[in-house]
């Protein structure tokens, strides 16, 4: 499906699927992933997004994508990426989420504990994995952004601090996360 100009992806889309272990809806002209559009594909294993101008990503846009093992959002708009996207994807290995113009702000600081800690930044281009925003931070390794000295009130919503774990991925398991509501 890959160069198709698809520009939406109705829920029901893959229905009849549940068998399919790769999707490669890469160079279309997707805007969003919303709800539980991929749900119908619980064996899902790769999917490619690359090359879209994805701008939004729900937080259960990946819901039901128990075997998902890789994940390119490479070359989009995406601006937001938290740890709670990925939650429900126990087996994720690989996520490509290189030229995207992040916004490097408290949300996307377990994000990158978390591929940090997995080794997931060692399949993203150092180069290509920089903020676009706040202003301070602008062009800066998301590695290397200072998020203790974050400004953690966005305009995403009110930051606090929780207690919750996470049964699929067993090194934060019982650890305190920061979440964005």
């Amino acid at each position: 499906m890959r160069y198709n100009q698809i520009d939406t992806v109705e829920i029901n889309s893959f229905e009849g699927l549940s068998n399919l272990e790769i999707l490669d809806l890469s160079e279309n002209r997707l805007s969003e992933i919303t709800g539980k559009i991929l749900s119908d594909l619980p064996k899902l294993m790769e999917l490619l997004l690359d090359g879209n101008q994805i701008a939004t990503l729900d937080e259960d846009a990946f819901e039901g994508l128990l075997n998902l093992q890789k994940l390119s959002l490479t070359r989009n708009n995406i601006v937001i990426l938290t740890m709670d996207m990925f939650v429900t994807t126990p087996t994720l290995q690989y996520l490509y989420i290189e030229k995207n113009p992040l916004n490097c702000t408290c949300a996307l600081e377990q994000l990158m504990i978390f591929m940090k800690t997995s080794g997931m930044l060692a399949y993203n281009s150092r180069n290509d994995l920089l903020c676009s925003s706040p202003r301070h931070v602008r062009k800066v390794y998301i590695i290397d952004v200072p998020f203790d000295n974050l400004e953690c009130d966005t305009v995403y919503g009110k930051y606090y601090t929780c207690n919750f774990s996470i049964h699929t991925f067993p090194s934060y398991r019982n650890r305190q996360y920061d979440k964005i509501i």
